[in-house]
């Protein structure tokens, strides 16, 4: 248990705590650092705090870790829950409108795998927060997507074309350094900058029903 005026956790604070089942997380906790629970015996993640950005490497190698539950998500660095092999359910009950997550946050989870295996983006509250692991042609309506989060599709290299129709945001650097072809945007109201930043695969890019493309939008 921590002090209730802890709003933040260091790098590596807790490395290798291999006996450490349970905590509870203060109400004010706000950054948990790089690697700062990394291998650690934590069986479940429970957070009721309004701000939570979650850092490099913060909890991979839980092993033993079965369950995230956290009310609101701001950001999620590289590898935060990677193989953590037995992580099946995670709950996210807001996302933040500026949330970023790494695509690879949850790399070789149970949890990530059900999405992968289905070909499926992961959606929470309207906001489409991880298609990393979707892959070739694929197609995403604003009838279930309110807004594409930043770096959702960063670094995916097994994605081929894209068409977008009728989602209001598309936020910074959805789809940047992605294996892409073709783009087709119809009905989108804003677009962030550097959508498609350092996509040396794209040939070509139809945007349709949009009234105005902000600054480095499409810039590379």
């Amino acid at each position: 248990v921590f002090s209730e005026k802890m709003y933040s956790i260091g790098s590596y604070a807790f490395m290798n705590c291999v006996g450490l089942k349970k905590l509870t997380f203060p109400k004010k906790l706000c950054y948990i650092k790089e690697g700062a629970f990394y291998n650690t015996g934590l069986e479940m993640i429970q957070s009721d705090n309004e701000y939570m950005s979650v850092g490099r490497k913060s909890f991979a190698n839980c092993k033993n870790l079965k369950s995230v539950d956290i009310l609101q998500l701001d950001s999620v660095g590289s590898y935060a829950f990677y193989n953590c092999t037995n992580l099946e359910k995670v709950t996210l009950k807001k996302i933040d409108s500026n949330c970023r997550m790494e695509g690879n946050a949850f790399e070789n989870t149970k949890w990530i795998k059900s999405y992968q295996q289905k070909n499926k983006p992961v959606i929470i509250d309207g906001v489409l927060i991880n298609g990393y692991y979707m892959k070739g042609n694929i197609t995403l309506d604003g009838k279930k997507i309110k807004r594409i989060a930043r770096l959702s599709f960063a670094n995916n290299q097994k994605v081929k074309k894209i068409k977008i129709k009728g989602i209001k945001t598309l936020g910074k650097g959805a789809f940047a350094r992605s294996s892409v072809t073709e783009a087709s945007i119809n009905g989108c109201k804003e677009l962030e900058p550097y959508l498609f930043s350092d996509c040396r695969k794209l040939k070509k890019i139809s945007v349709s029903g949009i009234k105005t493309i902000q600054d480095k939008t499409f810039a590379f």
